[in-house]
């Protein structure tokens, strides 16, 4: 016997804005007018043609109505890279973040076709590493800490 389990609907896609650049970075707002307001997570693969360049993930708190989740590309992924035509974003899938431990989480998806568009100038992206700054101080926190023992 197997389950079947039955997801809200937890609301609408509504395509994606203009993608630019920034920093080192390509970014792509997609538009997601949620039923209701929560902490939402979206995660999508970023293709050149059959080509997969990235996979994008991002987590937002969006109220009830309109809302756009924002997914960022870094520079190394994209930098040397031979782009040809149309970027898509396909396999978009949401999480609706449980509001308590132990509540289910909800998912929706974007449409089975994706999303294409025509990417920025992508001539200024460099292939270097992402730098966390927040990871960047932990680390030396850390050192620091080691020193003394």
């Amino acid at each position: 016997m197997s389950s079947l389990s039955i997801e809200p609907d937890l609301g609408d896609f509504g395509g994606i804005d203009s993608p630019y650049v920034s920093g080192n970075g390509l970014v792509i707002p997609v538009r997601f007018d949620p039923d209701h307001a929560g902490y939402y997570a979206l995660s999508a693969q970023l293709y050149n043609g059959q080509r997969a360049l990235a996979q994008l993930s991002t987590e937002e708190s969006l109220s009830g109505g309109s809302g756009t989740l924002v997914l960022k590309a870094h520079g190394s992924v994209l930098a040397n890279q031979d782009i040809e035509g149309q970027l898509q974003l396909r396999n978009l899938q949401l999480r609706q973040m449980p509001d308590r431990p132990g509540d289910r989480t909800h998912y929706a998806f974007g449409p089975d076709e994706g999303y294409e568009f025509s990417p920025p100038d992508l001539g200024n992206l460099r292939d270097t590493p992402a730098v966390n700054t927040e990871s960047e101080q932990r680390a030396a926190l850390l050192r620091q800490l080691a020193d003394k023992f």
